[in-house]
């Protein structure tokens, strides 16, 4: 992909736990399907922050939805 200058983009959605880790991937759409593997390991490994008020938060936790956008800059 890198030497043909290819790019694309792969939306990953991820169930995140309350803790904020990440229990579950899946490809959404993408442009490449070269991509999706890279898109649904790194987002596995992510760890997110909490971000709504006390009052809303869930117990069970929250899915959202990731735009993974692949460009190489061979600079």
């Amino acid at each position: 992909m890198l030497r043909a200058g290819i790019t694309g983009e792969v939306v990953v959605r991820a169930n995140v736990g309350a803790d904020g880790i990440v229990r579950s991937v899946s490809v959404v759409r993408s442009t490449q399907r070269e991509f999706e593997i890279h898109a649904l390991a790194g987002v596995q490994r992510w760890r997110f922050v909490e971000f709504v008020p006390p009052a809303q938060r869930s117990s069970t936790g929250y899915t959202v939805d990731c735009l993974i956008n692949f460009g190489f800059d061979e600079s």
